[in-house]
């Protein structure tokens, strides 16, 4: 590798390589000698065209154990690991004097220790003569840190594996679970429709036999939403992209939520900006997010109005980001409230009495959704007063493949 890779301080590579160029080595009285001596900070050494060393700075001395007399006894076979004299030299006569190679390379101490080096390789010429300089940098603590670098990255990546592992253990026993339950819910349920059709019943009965439905249905809701995110966070649910018809999509939402709230004195509308016609996007997973905010905000609404709106935020060649958005007149949210309701199994009722209800799944299923769509949920609510929630799913402008 050539270049001006440096080492030692900032700046000092330019200018101590330039000086050592011109240094004539066997001229003591060089004024160069003090800058080799005290000035650079690592090991040089110059040897001829056979390896040996003609001169060596006191750095280089230190930095292997050897007196500079024996020091100058010895060759760079001596001193580097496994070194491939022949093939070396080779290299060195394509060498053009004032061009630098960098390369790293194992130095060996006189007691037989050994500690990486990065190694500064140039050629000096005078009155015909060849030689060659080398600055060896000692760089153990450099190799250190991008092993513990490597180290820590290993364990991050055994981390993540065992994360996802775990997540695909908990999706597995979820959906499992979840199987389970609705076997002896439908027995539940079917009995309760037997012994209706049965005939007979006092209006107490009636009324059980309603709590009995209206608690196998709750069920069955919980059960679906357990489903679902289990099914997200296992990754078995991928988009499949479909052209869109929006005025139907908030045309359902829109009656969903109508049925939700009865006999409420609640307005319930939907409203589109202008929106290009022919968009492609999942409108199945598009419809869930959007009727899980929509069933959120009938739940928290008590009078007033819930208003399911769509515009265009952003608008490329390839693709237009939808935003959606739920607002309500319903109780609000707390601020601080605001910040952990897109997270697992949280809620926003946390109180004994659990007034609500619910697992606190659903909004982390729209969060999940919004995000395979490509786009992100958020909220803002004032307490007293509504919530609004939106999100955002990238609707490309042509099909897949189109």
């Amino acid at each position: 590798m050539e270049g001006a890779t440096g080492y030692g301080p900032q700046g000092m590579t330019s200018r101590a390589w330039n000086a050592l160029l011109g240094f004539a080595h066997h001229d003591p009285r060089s004024p160069y000698h003090s800058l080799i001596e005290q000035a650079l900070p690592d090991a040089l050494f110059v040897h001829d065209g056979l390896g040996r060393f003609i001169e060596v700075n006191a750095r280089a001395c230190e930095s292997l154990g050897y007196t500079r007399s024996e020091l100058l006894a010895l060759t760079v076979v001596d001193i580097e690991q496994d070194f491939d004299l022949p093939a070396a030299q080779a290299q060195w006569r394509q060498l053009r004097p004032g061009v630098r190679k960098v390369l790293t390379g194992t130095h060996r101490r006189r007691d037989g220790t050994r500690f990486p080096v990065e190694i500064h390789f140039g050629v000096l010429e005078q009155d015909g003569q060849r030689c060659f300089m080398v600055i060896a940098c000692d760089i153990s603590e450099r190799v250190r840190a991008q092993q513990t670098i490597l180290e820590r990255e290993a364990q991050l990546v055994r981390a993540k594996e065992w994360a996802e592992a775990a997540n695909a253990a908990k999706s597995a026993f979820l959906a499992n679970m979840s199987h389970e339950f609705r076997t002896p819910l439908h027995a539940v349920s079917g009995m309760s429709q037997l012994i209706r059709m049965d005939g007979g019943l006092s209006a107490k009965q009636t009324n059980w036999l309603a709590t009995i439905d209206a608690s196998c249905r709750r069920l069955e809701d919980m059960i679906r939403a357990i489903l679902q995110l289990s099914e997200l966070e296992a990754g078995r649910w991928n988009p499949a992209p479909a052209q869109l018809q929006l005025s139907d999509l908030l045309g359902r939402i829109r009656t969903r939520v109508e049925t939700l709230v009865g006999a409420r004195p609640i307005g319930v509308c939907a409203m589109s900006d202008p929106i290009p016609a022919s968009l492609y996007a999942d409108a199945h997973m598009l419809e869930r997010a959007l009727l899980l905010l929509a069933e959120n905000a009938a739940k928290f609404t008590h009078s007033g109005s819930i208003t399911i709106r769509v515009r265009c935020d952003h608008d490329t060649q390839e693709y237009v980001l939808l935003r959606f958005e739920v607002e309500d007149t319903g109780i609000g949210v707390e601020h601080a409230t605001l910040q952990t309701l897109f997270s697992p199994f949280n809620q926003a009722d946390n109180s004994p009495a659990r007034r609500y209800g619910g697992l606190g799944v659903g909004l982390i299923t729209v969060r999940k959704i919004a995000q395979l769509l490509g786009g992100d949920v958020g909220a803002r609510s004032v307490p007293g007063t509504g919530s609004t929630f939106w999100l955002t799913a990238q609707a490309r402008k042509r099909p897949a493949g189109g």
